[in-house]
This record gives structure tokens, C-alpha cells and sequence, in this order.
């Protein structure tokens, strides 16, 4: 039930992340 959920933070995190290293 809260996979997609959890997909969709996981996801986020990830760019976030990314923007962060790219900076």
C-alpha cells in the first residue's frame, strides 16, 4: 500500500541529493 510512497521519497532524496553534490 505506501510502496509507491515510499518509492516517491526515495526518489527525492536521491535528487536532492544530487542537486547537492552538484553544487
Amino acid at each position: 500500500m505506501g510502496f509507491m510512497s515510499l518509492l516517491s521519497i526515495l526518489m527525492l532524496t536521491c535528487v536532492e541529493r544530487l542537486v547537492l553534490s552538484t553544487r
